[in-house]
Parts: structure tokens; sequence; C-alpha cells
């Protein structure tokens, strides 16, 4: 017989939020992942020549002031705003 246990909290998950190099939705995410697409590609939000590594998995696409609000999200940086939209 298994018993429930009662001392831990219950969670509902709701929803689901992502933004990622492989998508801006988790639709979008999970159809990129299932086709075997790579979110990784040359570097774009800088001028990496300078470096050694040229490439990253960059979240592309994703407008902060669309989705936050121009006054919201010229008050966050880049990792705020992504965890917050999501």
């Amino acid at each position: 017989m298994i018993m429930a246990n009662l001392d831990k909290p219950r969670v509902v998950v709701t929803g689901l939020g992502v933004l990622t190099p492989l998508g801006l939705t988790a639709d979008d995410m999970w159809h990129n992942i299932r086709s075997g697409v790579s979110g990784v590609d040359a570097i774009t939000r800088f001028d990496a020549s300078e470096f050694e590594t040229q490439f990253a998995a960059e979240v592309r696409g994703f407008e902060p002031d669309v989705v936050l609000g121009r006054k919201e999200y010229r008050r966050m940086d880049r990792y705020a705003q992504l965890g917050v939209a999501a």
C-alpha cells in the first residue's frame, strides 16, 4: 500500500515560461529540441573578435521593452529581464 506523505506541501504547475536559445516559448523550445536544432551560433551581442571563443548560446529575438515595458526593462540587467519575462 502506498501512503501519501501529508507533511510535504502540495505544488501545482499552472504554466511554463521559457526564454532560451532554442525558443522564446515552451512550444518552440520543445519543437527545436525534438528537431535537433542547436541554439549555439556566432556571438552577436558584442564584438567577440578579440576572444578565442566566438560562439555561444544566446537568447535571440527577445525584446524586453515590448514584454516588460520601456520603463521597467531599463531598471533591470539582461538576466533579470529574462527571468521576469519567463
